[in-house]
């Protein structure tokens, strides 16, 4: 694996495949998917309301494990979520880069938050493949 690991953060409660892994895709062709930690991949359910009180300790704890091990985060909230914003807060205290495709009307909360406003997540992807000189990443070499 990289030295320099990307966290995929973004909405996944009440969303379809396409919506909550589309955007995921597109980093992972970017940047290289062996650059990436996705939490879907290890754990992904449209519905939340549907895991147990152990559940929801396990996926909040993995998710938390595996944002501490990266260098670096690409925010996307394209909908109001919960774990989006507190995975914000958790990589800015762990002072990760924050790179987030925002919107017009993003939030100051979001802005506050981040490293780089990005207007897309190829844009996002590229800016912390310099950053964190990742020169795997296809996203660079192509």
């Amino acid at each position: 694996m990289s030295k320099s690991t990307i966290y995929l953060s973004g909405p996944l409660r009440h969303c379809s495949s396409v919506e909550a892994l589309g955007w995921r895709s597109e980093a992972k062709l970017l940047l290289g998917a062996h650059n990436c930690v996705d939490p879907a991949d290890r754990w992904w359910v449209a519905d939340e309301s549907l895991l147990t009180p152990s559940q929801d300790r396990e996926l909040v704890e993995g998710d938390l494990a595996d944002l501490r091990r990266c260098k670096g985060m690409i925010c996307n909230p394209w909908k109001p979520s919960f774990g989006t914003p507190q995975e914000m807060v958790y990589a800015m205290q762990d002072r990760i880069l924050v790179a987030t495709v925002a919107t017009k009307d993003s939030s100051s909360w979001v802005r506050y938050h981040s490293d780089f406003l990005a207007g897309s997540v190829a844009e996002a992807c590229r800016w912390l493949a310099v950053q964190l000189r990742i020169e795997d990443a296809p996203v660079i070499i192509g």
